[in-house]
């Protein structure tokens, strides 16, 4: 079966272009992922762990003055200064939860989050009844409380906490190396295809040198060769199935007939 040779290089073209697009696009794709890791990182990951460290140090911080508001109850001229100071690093915590929890970007981060605010929550449940207690001048039955189910209280919610930054601490290490292997990914594709492509361009090279360059050149000197009345050559190039072929044949046909032409003078 003829090959067109119009075609060959049709199919080489469209081999090289299908290449090229498998490249740029993989190389798009794993761009754009390690961009949106990247992004996932800067937006949400660094933000979130800014504030689980405040919201941690809030945390120790109201259980600093709830002690201290716990002492001063048998004091009533400072209860009042000691209580606006707690109720302050409590807004103070209140506003960094609203702030974290819109940054929440995984089931698991809002999982972790939800059991906080409810170990919390029983926390602040146990510190009223502490305070309740105290404002009774129940102060020994107050300490009891404060330092027996509301410090249990305290640790879980703590706990939770900490488990939430031991988790965003892997997810933005996981994030990382995800985007650190689309980049080399698209590195390694990008350098494979570029292999592949001096190969098919030293293979075109070749091809064009050895199956269309030489013999055009040949079939052209014959063709000189004719002109100058010399029939004494043979081309092989008639024999090919492609247009150099039919360059070769139709030469071959002008060569015959020179040499017929030539009988018949004689």
């Amino acid at each position: 079966m003829s090959i067109s040779l119009k075609g060959l290089l049709a199919g080489l073209s469209v081999l090289m272009l299908t290449m090229a697009a498998v490249q740029g696009g993989t190389a798009i794709h794993s761009i754009s992922q390690a961009e949106d890791d990247v992004q996932v990182i800067v937006e949400s990951r660094v933000p979130s762990f800014i504030l689980l460290g405040q919201m941690n140090a809030d945390l120790g911080n109201i259980r600093i003055a709830q002690a201290a508001r716990l002492y001063d109850l048998s004091e009533p001229g400072r209860s009042e200064n000691v209580a606006a100071a707690l109720q302050a690093v409590v807004t103070r915590l209140d506003e960094h939860m609203a702030s974290y929890e819109p940054l929440l970007v995984d089931q698991a981060d809002k999982d972790f989050f939800a059991e906080f605010k409810a170990n919390l929550l029983a926390s602040q449940k146990i510190w009223a009844d502490v305070e309740a207690l105290g404002s009774q001048n129940r102060l020994d039955d107050a300490e009891n409380l404060f330092y027996g189910a509301s410090r249990e209280a305290y640790a879980k919610a703590s706990a939770s906490l900490q488990s939430a930054v031991d988790d965003m601490a892997w997810d933005t290490q996981n994030e990382g190396a995800l985007a650190a292997e689309s980049m080399d990914f698209a590195s390694t594709i990008t350098y494979i295809m570029l292999a592949a492509t001096m190969v098919l361009g030293l293979a075109a090279a070749i091809f064009n040198s050895r199956y269309i360059a030489a013999p055009l050149t040949r079939i052209a000197g014959a063709m000189r060769r004719l002109t100058d009345g010399d029939t004494s050559f043979q081309l092989a190039e008639g024999k090919r199935g492609d247009e150099i072929g039919a360059m070769g044949k139709a030469l071959d046909v002008f060569r015959e007939s020179a040499i017929a032409n030539r009988r018949l003078e004689a």
